[in-house]
């Protein structure tokens, strides 16, 4: 499991769960789902423009599943900060793309800290950014960030 910070508009909700069949060096077939329906903005006033945006109401979670292994270097072992990447198919709103997250990760008391994050471009997505007559203009690039705790067992 892992958790997250919900900061920016949009920001990400706590993550509920990872599975990971299998074992060996790396991380085989991984899934990372996450709720949607509890990303807000520091500004509550944005919520509903958001929820609406992203269509939590039909797709409540995204999800991101590994499409190969991620070995991490040998100095992670160690307690060392290493750095890869996990190649993998996000889906959100019901339409699913292969992104690349960029990844850090330490061991920490006998666990894995994994933090990731990718950009992607919300109209791949079918996601409409959202609008109101106070904001000028929203970005189409969403950064989409992940925090993992990982254990053996």
């Amino acid at each position: 499991t892992g958790g997250g910070r919900a900061e920016r508009a949009g920001g990400p909700p706590p993550l509920v769960g990872a599975s990971a069949p299998g074992g060996g060096g790396g991380a085989p077939a991984v899934r990372v789902p996450a709720p949607r329906r509890g990303a807000r903005s520091n500004e509550s006033r944005r919520n509903g423009a958001i929820q609406r945006s992203l269509g939590t109401a039909t797709h409540p979670e995204a999800t991101f599943e590994l499409a190969e292994p991620v070995v991490l270097p040998a100095g992670a072992a160690t307690g060392a900060r290493v750095e890869t990447s996990a190649r993998g198919n996000l889906a959100v709103n019901g339409v699913t793309n292969e992104v690349v997250f960029d990844l850090q990760a330490r061991m920490v008391d006998r666990r894995i800290l994994v933090a990731g994050r990718t950009a992607i471009s919300l109209g791949d997505f079918g996601v409409t950014a959202p609008s109101a007559p106070v904001v000028l203009s929203v970005a189409d690039e969403a950064v989409v960030e992940l925090q993992l705790w990982l254990s053996q067992g």
